[in-house]
């Protein structure tokens, strides 16, 4: 699903290149344990 939104984010905005982070775990600093994604476009 990361991906395909990464993509898709991609095309839409017109990016050259994407960086996908996981920020999960107990060194991410949340205060409720889960998992999420950071999708950036460069």
């Amino acid at each position: 699903m990361v991906q395909r939104v990464a993509r898709a984010m991609k095309a839409a905005l017109g990016a050259s290149g994407v960086c996908v982070l996981d920020a999960s775990g107990p060194g991410s600093g949340q205060s409720v344990a889960h998992l999420h994604f950071h999708v950036v476009l460069h």
